[in-house]
């Protein structure tokens, strides 16, 4: 397996100390595989090499642990730095270390191949790519595959150190002792094991946790770049252009292919460091600059240490200085070339030099009023900048789009804003190329009058007067009462009684501070129109739901009512003070609007109707029409949103059950009625009748019930006394629909027969039962004989009736045949053979037998000989 990480950053803040690691092995013979494990760390970090390392080498069958080895540290060097140009200046602090540890294991052939892995915590702290790179840990492995192999051994250490904005080629070429194909890809490296995880030093068997990548890195864009990241999968050239100093880890696999098959991946890891390579020489001073004749001057060098200035100062030979960042007077504004030559006198004569044009002007350095407040009433502002400017400087005024000015030069008058809202204004001030940019915050005042209108018009002589205003520190009223000059008041809701009835002008104006506002409202006094409220919600079931409403209040004769009944109800509206009989066509809430007019004012008030669902009665019924006697369930299927209760009358009797069975046991037509009530009172009815048919009562005469197959006629007769139709079932599939029958069986067995009669409603009833026919049954042989001379018992022989024919055939236990002859006469105990009496003892027979009727059957068993 191979993985390689890149790390790339010339600082190691709070870092760990891994860089990375691989594993590669070569085989012995015998069985015997020779496995180095190489580690790289970070030698500017205090922690070293595991020494010994812990090792577990696990059967890929099972993952069942193999060995656990302790693995002593072989040696370790430093990994020599490469410098990329002369001049290059390696940053302090970075230092590369490799540690090896060599060991021997026997490794008998399996169906999966073996693992060999390390785990270590922890990575670099400061790389860039890695989620939380301090804590993330590394697991060194590497796959052994069943057949005998020799892992990829690469070919060289990469340099510790890459160029920013070079290009960098490199190449991860790989030998391989079996001659397999490799094939080079990135991939992303292992951090530790998934099973029995225990803490970073503990190897465990795989699978493994891939490392977390940082936002916007992943496995084939591990590095910051410009151009983008290529890697050769055929002979594992590298390239990119760092576009980042920092560190950054990435994964490279090399997969060993055998006659097309991928056998091994080989995985390496290291750390890459992205240094500025270069003495440069920078001056990121801004080329134009409105500072006055007193420059301080910026330096953006790298990799210096001794800095020669020279501000190009026409008028002497002193401007200069050898200061990092160094301080010129000018003599006067104009043009100047500025040059910084820089060096780094630990590499000899390396030196680099940058030239900068730079324009000096007068200061520029405006101010502007931070804040502005007015009234917003015939707001008017005059803005002024001040600081120090060029008398040539222009300015550019943004006052937001609310707003009207007449110019926008350097100190605006008669600025006007049309919305109340607090104003951000800016002006930008340029000056021989240089800008700043000012701003201000403009509030206002604003005191905003307002009159409640709810309880003035039409409420009297003596309204109620109330005032609704905002941002007002005073108050004055004037009541528009033209009879009086002591119509005014300063209270918040003053009391006033006017003179007589008519139409008046209310006037309010609001201070606060300087700045005040005035409201006119025309008011109408009338005598009162009241509509008092009605809070009642009236509630009813949706069938024959009927409303009453009334208007109450104080109104006069001429008061207008109008009603509105929402929801379509009936009627839709009415023009009465008190309406009746008002349907809702539909269940729900409904809201019932009241408008009561006179003298030019309204009055509105509403009611609450809330209309119940009926409860939806629905019921199932297993039938409706049967044959006595018949059980016939009932039951309701509930609609109702709300809980119900039921009540059942079925033939006069009551239940009170969802479901209710009942048997009709007499002919009849019998009422049925369901009532439902739910928990709003609203009740629903379901009515139906039942249909109840006489049943016929079946009477028969059959016999014999038991015969013989001898004898097998069999007298049916129906003897029903009502009318119906007829169906006799004899049993052995035969069947008649005459009343009277001789049926005559033709095996020997039990026959279950069956009587159906139906009457003219379909209503039928059953008789069964079963007729029994033997035939020559077992106990026509005997079980035990003894034939001892004594005369009893001393023939075994069938014994039975109307047998025509016969035989017999008698079989010792070892299955010999001792006799052969006529049943009927029997077997006396004689072995056939040889003339010899036969053992006591077990013997088997089959006797054969044919009866008068011509049929035929054979009868086997055992019988026991005694003496």
């Amino acid at each position: 397996m191979g993985l390689i990480i890149f790390v790339v950053s010339p600082f190691y803040l709070f870092a760990s100390h891994l860089i990375g690691g691989k594993i590669t092995y070569r085989y012995l013979g015998a069985n015997k595989y020779e496995y180095t494990m190489t580690v790289y760390r970070d030698c500017s970090d205090q922690v070293g090499f595991n020494d010994p390392a812990l090792i577990h080498i696990y059967d890929k069958s099972n993952n069942n642990l193999v060995y656990v080895r302790n693995v002593k540290l072989k040696n370790k060097v430093a990994v020599p730095p490469f410098a990329p140009n002369p001049c290059f200046i390696p940053p302090a602090g970075i230092c590369v270390e490799v540690g090896n540890y060599v060991d021997t294991v026997l490794l008998n052939p399996n169906s999966a191949g073996y693992v060999i892995t390390h785990q270590n915590c922890c990575h670099n702290g400061s790389v860039l790519n890695i989620i939380i790179p301090s804590s993330t840990g590394m697991a060194i492995t590497t796959d052994i595959p069943p057949q005998i192999n020799n892992s990829a051994q690469f070919i060289s250490v990469p340099p510790v150190y890459i160029c920013l904005s070079d290009t960098f080629q490199y190449s991860f070429a790989s030998t391989d002792a079996d001659g397999d194909n490799l094939v080079y890809q990135f991939c992303t490296p292992f951090q530790d094991g998934t099973i029995n995880y225990s803490g970073p030093f503990v190897p465990t068997p795989p699978p493994y946790n891939p490392l977390m990548w940082g936002a916007g890195f992943s496995a084939t864009n591990a590095i910051s770049n410009s151009g983008g990241i290529t890697l050769n999968s055929s002979t594992g050239q590298l390239k990119f252009k760092p576009s980042m100093q920092g560190q950054f880890a990435v994964g490279i696999c090399v997969l060993e292919y055998r006659n097309n098959i991928l056998i091994n991946t080989n995985r390496l890891e290291f750390q890459f460091n992205v240094v500025n390579c270069y003495l440069v020489s920078s001056i990121p001073t801004a080329s134009n600059l409105c500072q006055g004749l007193t420059i301080n001057f910026q330096n953006g060098s790298t990799n210096a240490n001794s800095y020669s200035w020279n501000f190009g100062d026409p008028s002497t030979l002193a401007d200069t200085s050898h200061q990092f960042t160094p301080t010129y007077t000018f003599p006067s504004y104009g043009t100047y070339t500025v040059s910084l030559v820089v060096q780094n006198t630990a590499y000899g004569s390396c030196k680099d030099t940058t030239t900068k044009v730079i324009n000096v002007n007068p200061i520029l350095s405006p101010t502007l009023q931070s804040n502005y407040s007015s009234c917003f009433k015939n707001n008017s502002i005059n803005f002024n900048v001040g600081g120090s400017y060029h008398p040539s400087a222009s300015f550019n005024w943004d006052f937001t789009s609310n707003s009207s000015f007449p110019s926008s030069n350097v100190n605006p008058a008669s600025v006007h804003f049309t919305t109340p809202s607090a104003k951000t204004v800016s002006v930008v001030v340029n000056q021989f190329g240089c800008m700043d940019t000012l701003f201000a915050t403009v509030s206002f005042t604003n005191p905003s009058p307002s009159i409640n209108r709810d309880f003035i018009d039409c409420n009297g002589l003596t309204p109620f007067l109330g005032s609704t205003s905002t941002n007002a520190s005073s108050l004055f009223w004037d009541f528009g009462d033209p009879s009086t000059t002591t119509d005014t008041s300063s209270q918040i809701s003053p009391n006033y009684t006017y003179s007589s009835y008519g139409n008046y002008t209310l006037t309010l104006i609001a201070y606060n501070g300087a700045c005040s506002d005035t409201a006119r409202v025309p008011v109408n006094i009338k005598p009162k129109l009241v509509l008092f409220p009605d809070q009642t919600i009236q509630r009813q079931c949706a069938k024959n739901n009927s409303f009453n409403y009334t208007a109450n209040g104080i109104f006069g004769t001429g008061a207008v009512f109008t009603w509105t009944f929402t929801d379509s109800p009936n009627p839709l509206t009415s023009n009465t003070q008190n309406p009746s009989n008002i349907v809702f066509s539909s269940p729900g809430t409904h809201t019932v609007t009241v408008n009561v007019a006179e003298n030019g004012c309204v009055r509105t008030g509403t009611r609450t109707a809330i209309v119940f669902p009926n409860p939806g009665i629905n019921a199932s019924f297993s039938d409706t029409v049967g044959c006595a006697p018949l059980t016939i369930k009932f039951k309701n299927i509930q609609d109702s949103l709300n809980p119900i209760t039921n009540s059942w009358s079925i033939n006069d009797s009551l239940f009170s059950d969802t479901t209710v069975f009942y048997s009709f046991d007499n002919p009849g037509l019998f009422p049925c009625t369901l009532i439902v009530n739910d928990d709003n009172n609203c009740t629903d009815t379901l009515s139906k009748h039942i249909l109840i048919y006489p049943k016929p009562q079946v009477k028969s005469f059959v016999a014999p019930l038991s015969t013989n197959i001898l004898y097998p006629l069999i007298t049916f007769i129906d003897s029903t006394n009502t009318s119906h139709q007829t169906l006799f079932s004899f049993g052995d599939g035969n069947t008649s629909t005459t009343p009277e029958n001789h049926h005559s069986y033709q095996n020997e067995g039990d026959f279950p027969y069956s009587l159906i009669v139906t009457n003219e409603f379909g209503c039928s009833d059953t008789a069964t039962g079963v007729i029994k026919v033997d035939g020559i049954a077992s106990n026509y042989v005997p079980n035990i004989f003894t034939p001892n001379n004594d005369g009893v018992n001393e023939i075994f022989k069938i014994k039975g009736e109307s047998i025509t024919q016969s035989s017999m055939n008698i079989f010792n236990r070892w299955g010999t045949q001792v006799f052969e002859g006529d049943a009927l006469k029997g077997w006396n105990g004689i072995n056939a053979n040889n003339g010899e009496p036969c053992s006591v003892g077990t013997y088997f027979y089959v006797i054969r037998i044919t009866l008068e009727n011509t049929k035929s059957y054979s009868f086997n068993g055992t019988v026991q000989l005694q003496r």
